[in-house]
Formats: structure tokens, C-alpha cells, sequence
């Protein structure tokens, strides 16, 4: 992923719009690395914990290209929202990290709710609150990030502003724009390519660290 961050490191410096789509483009570098590190897991030995490192990589693939594709699209109010959802992964999949509960994979694999697990070890529910917090510890960016995609996939302020404007004009009490999926200024779109790279590589840390335990293991 060299060249992708070697890019995220430029992006909030002055960028043009050809830049910034190039970029975009140039996505593939993730699913192609997602899909590479999914075939490395699926040799060898299988763990349980695979299946849902597998299941996460295949989300993830497909959370990038839609993010990708809207975005080319200049579609960039729907784009915004896959954020959110490729964060939600990175949170989930670290709850495998920290667990100290025995009982606590095979009630993922039931395809119970993570949020309402209680590790009896470490005496807490799973809730996202609680795993941002956790992870915020070594990577401080998500804490911050959490909280500002949960503010667009849930209605509200960000919404609102997105809409609806307030010009200083006589007789004009407000303006709303309906249909516009790409006002947003060229700072704003590269923040939020910058914001969709960190957690997508983060997520391929993170899973990348399981298939090094994995191998040592194996060893």
C-alpha cells in the first residue's frame, strides 16, 4: 500500500481535482491487497477466527469499490456513508484482539449482536463506545473519527447543513439545494478520501497482524 500512502500524506496539502480522482481510482491497490492477504489466510491450517477475517476482507472489497465508484460518479453524499461503514469493520474485527471471554468467537459466529456481549474477564459490554475507546488507545484517530461518520449515518445536523443554507439577503430566510450529491469543496472531498484510506489500511493492518499470529503458530 506504499503509493496509497504515500498519497494520504499529500492530500490535505493543495491538491487539484484530476489529482484527487486519480487517486480515487487508484483504490484497486486495496481490494487487490485485501484479496492477497484473504488468499494467504485461506492456506494452511483453518481457525475459526478466519471465517470471520475472511467475511470482513470480503465486506471490505466491497465497501471500497462502492465508495470508489460513487465517488467517481460525483456522487459524494452517498459516498460519505460507506465511511462509517468501513470503520464499523476495523471496531468489530478488533473486538478479536482483546477478548479475554473464551465464549466470546463462538458468539460471533452465531451471528449474535457484538454490542450486547458481556466479557465476563473483562468485566464489559462489546459496545462500540467501549472498542473505540479500546482501540483509540493505539490509534488515537479513531475515537475522533467514530464519532464524526456517526454523524452522517445518522440523520441529523450534518444532514441538515448539507440542505439547507442561510444567505444574508433581504427577504430570503433560507436556501435549500435538493439533488446537489456533490457540493462539497475540494478540502472536503479530499479529507474524506484521506479519512476512507487510514481506516482501510488500519483494517488491513489489523487483520494482517492475525495472519502473522497465525503463521508463527503454524511454525
Amino acid at each position: 500500500m506504499n503509493e496509497l500512502q504515500t498519497k494520504e500524506s499529500e492530500l490535505l496539502k493543495e491538491i487539484t481535482e484530476k489529482e484527487l480522482y486519480d487517486l480515487v481510482e487508484k483504490f484497486t491497490v486495496l481490494t487487490d491487497d485485501y484479496k492477497n492477504i484473504a488468499s494467504n489466510i485461506m492456506q494452511g491450517n483453518s481457525y475459526e477466527i478466519d471465517k470471520i477475517a475472511l467475511s470482513v476482507l470480503n465486506r471490505a472489497i466491497a465497501i471500497i469499490e462502492g465508495f470508489r465508484l460513487l465517488f467517481m460518479q460525483k456522487n459524494t453524499y452517498a459516498a460519505e456513508h460507506f465511511i462509517r461503514i468501513q470503520l464499523d469493520s476495523l471496531v468489530r474485527f478488533y473486538s478479536l484482539q482483546i477478548y479475554q471471554d473464551e465464549s466470546y468467537l463462538q458468539y460471533c459466529l452465531d451471528g449474535k449482536p457484538i454490542n450486547k456481549f458481556y466479557d465476563k474477564n473483562l468485566r464489559n459490554e462489546f459496545t462500540d463506545r467501549f472498542l473505540v475507546k479500546e482501540l483509540s488507545k493505539i490509534r488515537s484517530p479513531v475515537k475522533e473519527l467514530y464519532y464524526k461518520y456517526c454523524g452522517v449515518i445518522h440523520f441529523g445536523l450534518s444532514h441538515l447543513n448539507r440542505s439547507i443554507s442561510y444567505p444574508q439577503k433581504d427577504g430570503v430566510k433560507y436556501s435549500v439545494q435538493v439533488g446537489d450529491l456533490d457540493n462539497y469543496s475540494i478540502t472536503d472531498r479530499s479529507i474524506l478520501v484521506s479519512d476512507m484510506i487510514y481506516i482501510s489500511i488500519e483494517l488491513f493492518h489489523i487483520i494482517n497482524s492475525w495472519l502473522s499470529h497465525k503463521k508463527e503458530e503454524l511454525q
